[in-house]
């Protein structure tokens, strides 16, 4: 339950919130990414080779996916929990209802501190060596398009009409995200951020990017794309 304790800083007495942990879970392996959906708390386990599942009102572990080696990312969406593996260099499905994967798509990823992104249309990943964004079609399970982007590119997200790119430059020079337009498959735009841009999200009324060499948060308005 939350709990309430009043500190005072420069004179001024102030009530803070804060939540007590509900319950602690032990997962075993290496829990890495998180994902939530479907009423559950999604936690991919490399050192396990699985996705592991707990259900978000009782807390308990459900049941757990095998995947061999999970990274980067998870992603929700049309239906299913989408997680890459990178010792298969594979994108996998997982229906929510069954528990078990319903698709397997060959796809190495750039990198595996990278994401997937479901959304506008597709599933969204940049490909290894980091200069390709892949669309999957969550009707056919197929790569249908392969876009050209800048090398070095690492992390993709859906929002706002769009898909996002982040792509590093060196730790002391900016980097930049392109905007591409999931109708055409094409770059439309390249927006400069900080240093070393990483993941992303986009929600709240713009993207927000994680820059990693220098420690700050770059928002990019969708709408003028700045």
């Amino acid at each position: 339950a939350p709990t309430a304790t009043t500190v005072v800083i420069n004179g001024v007495a102030e009530t803070r919130i804060a939540d007590a942990a509900a319950k602690t879970l032990t997962m075993g392996g290496y829990p890495d990414w998180l994902e939530v959906g479907f009423g559950s708390l999604w936690v991919s386990n490399p050192l396990l080779n699985a996705v592991q599942r707990i259900d978000l009102t009782s807390g308990e572990i459900i049941t757990r996916v095998s995947v061999q080696r999970p990274c980067a990312a998870m992603s929700i969406g049309f239906g299913s929990l989408w997680v890459a593996s990178c010792e298969d260099n594979e994108i996998l499905r997982i229906d929510p209802q069954s528990n078990r994967v319903t698709a397997r798509i060959w796809s190495p990823l750039a990198t595996s501190e990278s994401s997937i992104s479901a959304g506008e249309g597709g599933i969204w990943l940049v490909s290894a060596p980091g200069g390709v964004l892949t669309r999957i079609d969550p009707i056919t399970n197929k790569v249908v398009a392969s876009i050209k982007v800048k090398d070095r590119s690492s992390s993709a997200m859906a929002g706002f009409g769009a898909i996002w790119v982040t792509t590093a430059a060196g730790r002391e020079q900016n980097g930049t995200v392109q905007r591409v337009d999931p109708l055409s498959n094409r770059v439309v735009a390249t927006i400069t951020v900080g240093f070393g841009p990483r993941f992303l999200a986009a929600g709240e009324g713009g993207v927000w990017v994680l820059n990693q060499f220098d420690g700050t948060v770059s928002r990019i308005d969708p709408k003028t794309n700045k």
